[in-house]
Formats: structure tokens, C-alpha cells, sequence
């Protein structure tokens, strides 16, 4: 896959195969989640440091290349994106009253114009991006996908300077979903 570096958004159905999906929403479906911090859903992070984003500081689970169902991933999205990720946040949702609220995943330590590939398992849940300097309100310039068991959605380049982005409460009933976000980051992208 050829993959540009210039504020690009792609979704690609299907890009684990329902085994592979099943079997990573297995192994990840009982794990401790960090609920402390959210209480709109549970996280794990996967990496070789501390994250630290809005008021929240998440210490590493575990190291992403010690995890090999996560790391064997990582290297597959590797090759087929073309750049590297290290670690990976993930996001438990239980129900579809758990949520991540509009923003944007642009911390120093992803450095500038940051590749971001998602992973979803289980419920299909709306991925909703409206423009950054949007009251959410107010919005008219929402965009909405739907993302499945499997789907790989990859945001690259400056979208995290000019979107942001959520995954909001559903109206309707909804089981267990887990995200897998995958990044590469530095100490020294300041």
C-alpha cells in the first residue's frame, strides 16, 4: 500500500480477517483496563514509556515488542503503511454509553504529523471527525464512519492539526468494542 504523508484519512474493511479479529478480541477482552483515569471507558497502553496526555499519565502495561499479539501487528501495519509504530493505546468500550470525546491525538511525543492506525473489534461504533476550530455544537462539517470488526481506519500527516475526532454514545444498543491505536513515539520529538 502506498501511503502519502499529507493530512490523509483512509479506511481500509476488513483488513484483519474475522479469525484474526476474533482471535485478538479474545486475547485483549480480559485484560485489566485502567479505568482510574476515564470513566467513560477503560485503556491499556503498550510501550517503552509513560504516556502523558490532558491530565492523564498512563504507565506502560507492558513493553509493545514483550506483547506478541499486538507486536506481531504492529510490524504487519509497518509494512504496509510504510513507517514505524512502537507502542499502541487501547481503548475498552463496554457498552455504548462509554465514549472518547472530540479531540485531537497531537502530544509532542507522537512528534509532528503523526500516523495513527486503528484497529477495531467487536461492536461497530460511529468514528466522527468534525473540523478543530468547530464548536461541536454547532458543527455543520461532521463526517461519520462506521467502523467494523477488522476495519483499519489510518489517519496521517496534519489531520490531528486540523480534525479532531470521537467516538460518542450511541442511541441504541451496543456490546463491547476495543480499538487499538498504534503509534510511533519518541522522548526526543519535542
Amino acid at each position: 500500500m502506498d501511503w502519502q504523508q499529507n493530512g490523509q484519512i483512509q479506511v481500509l474493511h476488513n483488513f484483519l480477517t474475522e479469525t484474526h479479529a476474533n482471535y485478538l478480541f479474545r486475547t485483549l477482552e480480559g485484560l485489566d483496563y485502567e479505568t482510574s483515569h476515564h470513566r467513560s471507558r477503560g485503556v491499556i497502553w503498550f510501550g517503552d514509556f509513560d504516556y502523558h496526555y490532558s491530565s492523564t499519565k498512563l504507565q506502560p502495561f507492558s513493553s509493545l515488542k514483550k506483547y506478541a499479539p499486538l507486536y506481531n501487528l504492529s510490524q504487519r501495519l509497518t509494512r504496509s503503511l510504510h513507517c514505524p509504530f512502537n507502542s499502541c493505546l487501547i481503548n475498552y468500550y463496554a457498552n455504548e454509553h462509554d465514549c472518547c470525546g472530540f479531540h485531537a491525538d497531537d502530544e509532542a511525543i507522537f512528534g509532528q504529523n503523526p500516523t495513527i492506525a486503528s484497529i477495531s473489534l467487536g461492536c461497530t461504533r460511529r468514528f466522527q471527525m468534525i473540523p478543530m476550530e468547530s464548536k461541536v455544537r454547532f458543527c455543520k462539517t461532521k463526517f461519520t464512519i462506521p467502523l467494523n470488526h477488522g476495519d483499519l481506519l489510518v489517519m496521517a500527516g496534519d489531520v490531528q492539526t486540523h480534525w479532531k475526532h470521537a467516538i460518542l454514545k450511541e442511541d441504541h444498543p451496543c456490546t463491547m468494542r476495543i480499538n487499538l491505536t498504534f503509534r510511533f513515539c519518541s522522548l526526543n520529538s519535542d
